[in-house]
Order: C-alpha cells, then sequence, then structure tokens
C-alpha cells in the first residue's frame, strides 16, 4: 500500500455535508462496514438509490465504489480483500489519479497514479433532478493556494457525478499556479468479468500502445486486447468508445482523454498483492480512460482541463 504524506484529512462529514445529504431524496450516509464487513475502521460512504440505478461512493478519493442500473448487474468490481482505511489505497471501483498517473515520469519515486486517490475530497452538491437522476460534485480544493509536498504546482480538482440509467462522470482540473502545469490522469475503472479468459476489448485495434510489461516499449495493436498473463498497456491518442465484450458487457466513452489504459495482473503478480490475491484475478478488468505519459496535457494558468467518462450497459442485456 501506498501513503501519501499526512495533509489535513478530516475525514467526518461537515454540517454543509450532512445537510445536503439530508436534503437529497436517495442519498443516505454510511459506514464501509454496513456494506463491506471486512472494513475494520470509520471510513465514510455516499449510497445513492434512484429509479435508474444503485451506487457507492467513497468520500475519500470521490472514489465510487459501486454503479448498478436497475435490474443489472453491478458495472463495477472491489476486491474482496480491500482495505478500507483512511490514507490507504483502496482495490476497487473508481480510483481517481492525478496530477499523475502511474510512475511519475519526472520523480520515479513519489508515489504511483498520484496523490487524489487518498486525500478526502468535500461534498459541495446533492441533486435530484425532476427526472430522477441523482448528482454529485466532489471537490478537492485543499491544494489551490498551498502546493500538495509531492507536487509543486496550485491546483484544484472537481468531479461531478450522474448517477442514472449510464454513469457519467465528468472531471475538472483547473492550474492555479502562475507557471504551466503538468497533468496526466486516469479514471482507474475496474469492471468485473466472470469468464477473464473468454473476455475481450474493441475499440483498440491498430492503436499505438506502451507496454508497461516491456518497460513501456512502444507496439502497435493488432486485433482485439484479450487476456492471458499479466496484460498492462497504456493506448495512446484512442478513439470516444470502448467495449468489453464479456459478461457484463460494458461499454465506456469519454471525451478529452485521449488514452485508455487496459490492465490484469496476472496469477502471478496477483499472488503478491496483498489487497487482491491470486484466487481474485480472473474477476476484472481495468479499462480507464484518461491522459498519461505521451498523451499528457500541458495546463496554462489559470486554465481548466475538462474531460467526461461515460460507463453504460448493453442495451437489451438480460436483466440479471
Amino acid at each position: 500500500m501506498e501513503r501519501s504524506p499526512k495533509v489535513p484529512n478530516n475525514q467526518s462529514p461537515g454540517k454543509s455535508e450532512r445537510d445536503l445529504i439530508a436534503s437529497c431524496p436517495g442519498i443516505q450516509a454510511v459506514e464501509a462496514r454496513s456494506i463491506y464487513p471486512h472494513a475494520t475502521e470509520e471510513f465514510p460512504l455516499l449510497q445513492v438509490n434512484n429509479r435508474y440505478c444503485s451506487g457507492t461512493l467513497a468520500l475519500q478519493g470521490a472514489q465510487i465504489l459501486s454503479f448498478k442500473p436497475r435490474d443489472r448487474a453491478d458495472l463495477l468490481w472491489v476486491s474482496p480483500r480491500a482495505v478500507f482505511e483512511n490514507g490507504q489505497t483502496l482495490r476497487g471501483g473508481i480510483p481517481v489519479c492525478l496530477p499523475w498517473f502511474g510512475v511519475n515520469r519526472r520523480d520515479p519515486d513519489k508515489p504511483r497514479h498520484g496523490l487524489a486517490r487518498t486525500i478526502r475530497w468535500a461534498l459541495e452538491q446533492a441533486i435530484t433532478n425532476d427526472s430522477g437522476e441523482t448528482r454529485l460534485k466532489l471537490a478537492l480544493r485543499q491544494f489551490a493556494q498551498t502546493p500538495h509536498p509531492l507536487f509543486e504546482h496550485c491546483f484544484e480538482a472537481t468531479l461531478t457525478i450522474t448517477f442514472s440509467a449510464a454513469l457519467v462522470i465528468q472531471l475538472q482540473v483547473k492550474n492555479c499556479s502562475e507557471l504551466p502545469m503538468p497533468l496526466s490522469w486516469a479514471l482507474h475503472s475496474y469492471h468485473p468479468v466472470s469468464r477473464l479468459d473468454k473476455v475481450f476489448v474493441t475499440g483498440l485495434d491498430q492503436v499505438e500502445y506502451l507496454d508497461n510489461t516491456r518497460e513501456l516499449e512502444r507496439f502497435t495493436q493488432s486485433g482485439d486486447p484479450r487476456f492471458d498473463g499479466e496484460f498492462d498497456r497504456v493506448y495512446l491518442g484512442v478513439g470516444k468508445q470502448q467495449v468489453i465484450r464479456g459478461e457484463p458487457e460494458i461499454h465506456i466513452s469519454a471525451d478529452n482523454a485521449p488514452s485508455a489504459i487496459v490492465w490484469n495482473p496476472g496469477a502471478r503478480l496477483a499472488a503478491n498483492m496483498a489487497d487482491l490475491g491470486e484466487e481474485n484475478y480472473q474477476a476484472f478488468i481495468c479499462l480507464e480512460r484518461g491522459a498519461a505519459f505521451d498523451d499528457e496535457q500541458i495546463i496554462e494558468s489559470g486554465g481548466v482541463m475538462r474531460a467526461t467518462v461515460t460507463i453504460a450497459p448493453a442495451a437489451g442485456q438480460s436483466s440479471r
């Protein structure tokens, strides 16, 4: 597990957050142990239940843990060994990786995947609109004036999540510094699969990728990615939509997210991961959208990066 340097991180919902939750139909604040019995300490979650879907969100990291369209399978996966502990990474759902993704190529000694996923975000908006959709807005504003110890630029980020027939995630990152700010990021989504040996991903054929199992050597994808052993690729300059062809079938589309990261650890690596285990690696794949490595984005002083990722079930998919 990676732990960030200590920063102010009050985990308890404040009064304004409690008022927002109380005023929004279909939202409930709960502790992780009420859903995940192996959780061992106080770890606040929000539960969403509306006419379209149910869902779960951790306030730490603004990390979505569950999205289950009505009468459908959950489209997200959480490890049975996931650690629910303040300041620790949580294996599953959709970790928000920023302001860098993967290994920091300017300073490889820094923690992988940035700092946002282990920090408490603030709930700023909770609305159920007239059509019954639930919209939550969470913000990371702690570093707008004073930078985090691991990142020299001042910045702020918001994540606006709409729980409907599809899960729509809007990420906004503002450069509050005087100099241009490099940004790489990903919504590191874990998706369930019933048969890892049968699942494949469409929308990536003939796309260039960096292979993290071969020291980021560059290749071009031939055919649809399939899984046999460790798989860890960053696809560059991808098209808008990819589809996980399996059970469940999952459609993922994005705007201003030029990378697609596809990952499964395989048996050997999973066996050495305490929060995963060899017995669980066949239950999921990660298909993440973002801007990683060669697709890094540069935000000018005062500028804002905006991106949207949508996760949806296949139309007409069988109910479960």
